[in-house]
């Protein structure tokens, strides 16, 4: 079909703006509300939900691993063009900081195209393999791809942009009854000596960040969430969680609000 052909002829061509480098190209046939997504918990992953969001992302891209490159395999088309479905796949290489050559991943891109533009991109592959070409990126010093918990709010922040909120919400048995065994890392923080119960509650559920909000810039910056690690907590507790965020906020720890809802 003629439409199939015009439409993987421009997929491959973005894929060749990408391995050159020329982000303006590369997005220049998606939607102002285009949503993006990448699989894993690295400095690539995430969401993503306008263009120039995704074009900052693209930049980070070239930023962080120079030297990929990617091979488009097979493209299939289905689809007529008010909604066509793109899958793309591909195998990726690159020669990572330290020398090593052998950096290999393979994967899938997803479009959404809506009258030739692409309005939703998902990308799968192996997001272990990237997780370690990037720490071994970062461990050569390239700062920019360490681990972080959210990108894109980090991303915000490194631009002073206003912290939202974030909210603890949930309810739970008192004592915790039925929740499943307490981690490791729970453990070690519940039973470590001289702390108090503000300490104990503000490590369970925060962790530190090197930034602190600027004046002006109200709560610039990010907090992660530990909740997963402890479950819910009793409804009666919330007054001391309030407690603990005020406390966070003063030793460095970045929160607009904590409460519990019903």
């Amino acid at each position: 079909m003629l439409y199939s052909y015009f439409v993987e002829k421009s997929i491959r061509q973005s894929f060749d703006h990408v391995n050159n480098h020329r982000w303006d190209e590369a997005v220049k046939a998606v939607a102002p509300n285009v949503h993006h997504r990448v699989s894993g918990a690295h400095a690539l992953g995430g969401e993503r939900h306008d263009k120039e969001a995704l074009r900052r992302w693209f930049e980070r891209l070239g930023r962080v691993l120079p030297t990929l490159h990617l091979t488009v395999n097979n493209i299939w088309v289905t689809g007529w063009p008010w909604h066509t479905t793109v899958f793309a796949q591909w195998d990726g290489t690159a020669t990572l900081l330290n020398g090593d050559a052998s950096y290999v991943n393979r994967g899938l891109h997803v479009f959404t195209l809506r009258w030739g533009r692409v309005s939703a991109l998902e990308e799968f592959q192996d997001s272990q393999a990237a997780a370690r070409a990037l720490a071994a990126q970062a461990a050569a010093g390239l700062e920019e791809s360490c681990r972080r918990t959210n990108c894109e709010l980090a991303e915000a922040q490194s631009e002073a942009h206003a912290f939202r909120r974030l909210i603890l919400a949930g309810t739970g048995p008192s004592g915790g009854e039925g929740m499943a065994a307490f981690s490791p890392q729970v453990l070690e923080i519940i039973g470590r000596p001289n702390s108090t119960a503000a300490d104990r509650m503000l490590e369970l559920f925060f962790s530190p960040h090197r930034h602190k909000p600027g004046r002006g810039q109200g709560m610039a910056g990010a907090a992660s969430p530990r909740g997963r690690w402890i479950g819910r907590l009793p409804h009666r507790r919330r007054g001391q969680v309030r407690r603990v965020s005020d406390a966070a906020q003063r030793r460095g720890y970045l929160v607009a609000e904590a409460r519990y809802v019903a």
